[in-house]
Order: C-alpha cells, then structure tokens, then sequence
C-alpha cells in the first residue's frame, strides 16, 4: 500500500483487481500468453505494465518464451515456473533492467533443491521430488507430469506412443486447514495413476485421521473403500469446495483400495510401495517436504530427508533383487 511503491500481479489469478486497486507509483500485471490473454490485459487500467510470455515450448526440462522481442530460456519445467519468472522480470523492469540482461540471469538458474528435484536411479524410472502442499501447487504439478507421462516411453519395450504410469506419494500436514485434504486427494487422484497416502508432519493430530481425510477424496464414495467408523470422514463432495480456480470438485476416476490406491503411515515403507510399482518409464511423485531435513510429530523433530531416504530404499531394493 505505498504509494510511492510497485506492484506486480499475477493477471491469470482470481480476483487481481483486488490487488490492482491499491495506489501505487507503478503497476505490473504479468500472465501468459492464452486466447484470453489479450482480453485480460485490455480489462485493466491504461497506467498498468503488461508483461506477456508469448512462443511458449515447455519440455521436461526446461521452457522457452518471448517478451517482446527478447527470447527466455529457463533451466526449469512448467506454466508455474513462467508465472515465476515473470514476476520477477516485472520487478527487474521497475528497478530499469533490460529485458536482455533479466533473460540472462534467469538463463543462469540451474533449479531449486526440492523443486522438481530428479533422483537419479538406475531403474529407468523418473523420480521426482517436490514441496507442492496445497490444491493449487498440486494441481499445477500434475499438469506438468501429465506432460512428462505422455511423453516418455517405457525404455525397456521402446513402445510408439506408450503412455507412463504415474505413482504419487503424498500427504498432508497436521494443525492446518482440514478442509483442502479431501481437495488434495481428488486432485491428485485425477491425475495419478497409483495414490498412496502417507504421514506428513502430523504435529499434535493423529496422523491417520489426517491420512483417513485425504483418502477420502481420492475414492469418493466409492463403496469398497471402507473408512473405519471411528475415523469416519463427511462426503467430500457435499461438503466441500475446491479453491482452485476454473476447478469444479469431482469424485476422481475409480480408486480401489488395494488395487490403485493405498494408506500407508510409515513414509519409508510408502515410498518403497512406490518403487515396487514403477516399471521402467514411470514417473514415481514425492510431494509436501521437498529436501526438508526433519519431520514434526507433536513437539519433536524427527530426521528425515526425502532424497536420502529415496536412494536408501532404491539400495535396499537393489539388495534385495540381488539375493
């Protein structure tokens, strides 16, 4: 709110008007480049800077893009990591930095630990480790793995057009707003092929009835799911509304317990579920700590690090295939 300040927006968010109304000496609206986007940007104040990310390629492993006449590379994948960068190119452009030279040092970005963090295996599996913790960051994820998946073709069969099985491990933590656990797990679900849930910083809760309240959006109502009776969770679908944007809450295509889907507490032995599953080609999902170096349960602080605890298990099953 200082007037004599910047702001920079987000112009694809919900409701930006909201954060475009406060007086400030320059406004930066960024968004990219969609049918709607000429007709977001026209929606605005003459006096707002729109920055548009236009020619988009996403890969596995990087994007490209113009702003204006200037080309962007980015080290990193996805819609999201655009969005990123170009908030950050808009503070750039207040504080007069070329478009040249703001291409430059984002070109020079070569990945964050935690984001989109590769596990390097011999299996010919993709293992990805990630923070996303909330719907939002989930659905935006997934998207991009739903990329991945189309295009990676199983290695040890080499088959034309052959689409990879997605694994997700994921969970959510205790002490914090129950009613996007469900939203969670639907939204993973959709795009998941195999969902396991698991215990994520339950803090002072039961880290099950955590796990029960995820689970409960990914089967739905669907009858061979039976939640225990002491840990019974409302319908989802009556009861609770996605904060996504554009996003209606559906019941996911058909989770089976035991079959697609399951509930495991110990983490360890949730991602070695994981890696049983994934054949040569698949894409194994390990959301919500990122490289985080502990867990919190009540008031301790537990090690545990994602990466470390991935290459154990990978060692453990190379161990045991051996024998």
């Amino acid at each position: 709110k200082n007037k004599e300040g910047v702001s920079v927006v987000n112009l694809e968010m919900e409701k930006p008007e909201e954060f475009l109304k406060h007086k400030t000496k320059e406004k930066y609206g960024y968004l990219l480049e969609t049918q709607s986007a000429k007709l977001k940007a026209q929606n605005h104040s003459a006096k707002l800077k729109t920055v548009i990310a236009r020619e988009m390629e996403f890969n596995v492993s990087h994007t490209k893009y113009k702003i204006q006449n200037t080309n962007f590379f980015l080290n990193l994948p996805g819609r999201f990591n655009v969005e990123n960068a170009l908030a950050a190119t808009c503070v750039g452009l207040s504080q007069n930095i070329s478009l040249e030279k703001i291409s430059q040092a984002l070109g020079k970005i070569k990945g964050m630990p935690g984001r989109l963090e590769g596990i390097e295996n011999n299996r010919g599996i993709k293992i990805i480790v990630d923070y996303a913790v909330t719907p939002d960051s989930l659905e935006k994820l997934y998207k991009l793995i739903e990329e991945m998946a189309k295009r990676s073709d199983r290695a040890a069969g080499g088959e034309s057009g052959w689409t990879a099985s997605v694994i997700a491990v994921f969970g959510a933590c205790g002490e914090r707003d129950r009613g996007k656990r469900p939203i969670m797990g639907e939204v993973v679900a959709r795009y998941a092929d195999y969902c396991i849930v698991t215990n994520e910083d339950p803090y002072n809760e039961d880290p099950m009835r955590i796990i029960d309240e995820v689970f409960a959006g990914i089967v739905g109502e669907n009858p061979n799911v039976k939640i225990p009776m002491s840990k019974q969770i409302p319908n989802p679908k009556s009861q609770i509304q996605s904060d996504i944007p554009n996003t209606k809450y559906k019941i996911p295509d058909t989770k089976v317990e035991g079959e697609n889907c399951w509930r495991i507490l110990d983490r360890r032995d949730a991602i070695k579920k994981a890696l049983r599953l994934a054949k040569p080609g698949d894409i194994v999902v390990v959301t919500g700590k990122g490289v985080e170096e502990t867990m919190a349960v009540g008031n301790k602080r537990i090690p545990w690090n994602y990466p470390k605890v991935i290459r154990e298990v990978l060692l453990e099953l190379e161990k045991e295939k051996s024998r």
